[in-house]
C-alpha cells in the first residue's frame, strides 16, 4: 500500500476535491484513489500520443506517395 501526504496543495483545490467527494457520496480517500487512477491512465495515453507525434514524417504530396509505393505517377 502507498501512503501519500498532500501537503502544500492550494486550499482552493483541497476544498474542491473534498466537495466533489462529498457530492459523490464517497470518502475522500476513495475519491482520490479513483481520481489518481483515472488521471494516470489519461497521462499515459497522452504520453503515447505525444511520442507518436515525435515519430512523424514530413508531409509528402500524393505524387511522392505514389512513387514511394511504386505506382505510376
Amino acid at each position: 500500500m502507498l501512503t501519500i501526504a498532500l501537503e502544500g496543495i492550494p486550499k482552493a483545490i483541497e476544498e474542491r476535491l473534498l466537495a466533489d467527494a462529498q457530492s459523490g457520496g464517497v470518502p475522500i480517500a476513495e475519491y482520490l484513489h479513483d481520481f489518481i487512477i483515472e488521471h494516470f491512465d489519461e497521462a499515459e495515453d497522452r504520453q503515447i500520443a505525444e511520442s507518436s507525434l515525435d515519430d512523424r514524417r514530413l508531409p509528402i504530396s500524393g505524387l511522392q506517395m505514389r512513387r514511394e509505393l511504386g505506382l505510376k505517377g
